[in-house]
């Protein structure tokens, strides 16, 4: 995962968390198109959820 990680251009963040997956990955595309490329590029890794950040409220404490 690390080394898949390191080589993906859209991967900004990876974090090791505990719960029904082992990782979180965040990533950062420009389209639609380009999040389901990710997605299709996870699947020899094994399954995977996704969830879309629709607006960041509050960041390091301070609301944006």
């Amino acid at each position: 995962m690390v080394d898949f990680c390191e080589e993906a251009k859209e991967v900004t963040d990876l974090f090791r968390i505990s719960g029904e997956f082992n990782y979180l990955i965040k990533i950062q595309t420009a389209t639609i198109e380009e999040i389901a490329a990710f997605q299709d590029s996870l699947v020899k890794l094994g399954p995977s959820k996704s969830h879309i950040c629709m607006k960041n409220i509050l960041e390091n404490g301070v609301l944006l």
